[in-house]
């Protein structure tokens, strides 16, 4: 399959002084659950309202990524190995109802997420628009 996107927020790699940023991730063709091989996105529920996450756990972050500044980057492998979910426990949410070709999912720009690893042989036709 093809590579996983690790956790990250969009807002982290845009260069605008906004906190009024959307994305929305509209599927080209069926994706099943994640359950069902599908390779949907996955979000951590309310993160885009947690600031405290970069002050609380920037060394761990920058421990097991190498990051210099400590700052949560969008460097995969920053998140690949995190575990988020002591911190969010059920707040993490996966897509659990499979997505038709054209349905769409929308989040703020500071909501943690991220994209599982492909199947083998699976495509991923998908595109991302944003707006601020």
């Amino acid at each position: 399959g093809d590579s996983p996107t690790g956790w990250h927020a969009d807002l982290k790699m845009v260069p605008l002084d906004t906190n009024r940023y959307v994305t929305v991730w509209i599927a080209l063709d069926d994706v099943p659950t994640f359950e069902d091989g599908g390779s949907g996105l996955h979000f951590v529920s309310g993160s885009h309202r947690d600031f405290a996450l970069p002050f609380w756990y920037g060394d761990q972050l920058r421990r097991q990524g190498g990051v210099g500044d400590g700052d949560i980057d969008n460097d995969e492998e920053d998140w690949e190995d995190f575990d988020l979910s002591e911190r969010y426990g059920d707040l993490i949410v996966e897509q659990d109802e499979p997505l038709r070709a054209g349905d769409s999912t929308w989040h703020h720009g500071w909501t943690l997420h991220f994209a599982p690893d492909l199947l083998d042989g699976e495509v991923r036709d998908r595109i991302a628009y944003t707006a601020s």
